[in-house]
């Protein structure tokens, strides 16, 4: 219910000649799966254990899963159109992809990509995550079943991330996809962008106490879209 957002989306489909509410539709379920998806990349960092230099700390590191997670995203929507014959719109998919890719692309790219980086996966331990995952997406379109998302991470584990090229290659083509389009496309690309942002910031906030200006900001933008 966002009037400037509204306003992105009927430029869009105005210009693309598609009709505004199905449109719609599709562009908030995308933001729906990216908030509850962006993050699903981690499930393969349990064993990444790094020490932190100052304190000699063992901690575990995510660093990278955002390329994963969109590679799961990537996946999951092959699959449901490949073997569902679901006709998925770019104004799902692209953003959604987008917005995943890039939510910590403000610390570098060369930075988030570690050579070295432990990743293990054991399915049993993630059943019951898979299965949260599959039901708060289940009121959304396309309806994405256990089946679709555990195929989706088997393949990205077992076939593509240990082919880096091919990892680039399907990044690539996603970063093409957003920036060779319209302009319009553009926008709604990083206003998803900029909500993955704010509610990946918000909720690990909440295990601080402290007042930060880019807190603030994040809490703004969340509550203009509430009202």
């Amino acid at each position: 219910k966002c009037r400037k957002l509204d306003n992105l989306l009927r430029e869009y489909c105005y210009r693309r000649g598609y009709e505004f509410n199905n449109s719609r539709l599709w562009f908030t379920s995308s933001l729906i799966y990216a908030g509850v998806l962006h993050d699903i990349g981690k499930i393969f960092y349990q064993d990444n254990f790094r020490i932190d230099r100052s304190s000699g700390k063992k901690y575990l590191s995510f660093i990278g899963h955002e390329f994963l997670s969109t590679l799961i995203i990537y996946e999951s929507i092959w699959i449901l159109e490949r073997d569902y014959s679901i006709n998925i719109p770019d104004i799902f998919k692209i953003p959604l992809k987008f917005s995943i890719l890039y939510h910590h692309h403000a610390l570098g790219f060369r930075s988030r990509k570690q050579p070295n980086t432990r990743l293990t996966y054991d399915r049993c331990e993630c059943e019951h995550l898979f299965r949260d995952v599959v039901k708060l997406l289940e009121d959304t379109q396309p309806h994405i079943n256990y089946t679709v998302l555990t195929s989706a991470v088997d393949k990205v584990y077992h076939n593509i991330f240990r082919r880096e090229k091919t990892v680039l290659l399907t990044i690539n083509d996603i970063i093409r996809k957003v920036w060779s389009r319209y302009i319009e496309l553009r926008r709604l690309c990083l206003f998803a962008l900029s909500l993955v942002i704010s509610v990946d910031y918000a909720s690990c906030s909440g295990r601080s106490p402290s007042k930060t200006i880019f807190k603030s900001v994040t809490r703004e933008f969340l509550d203009t879209l509430r009202n």
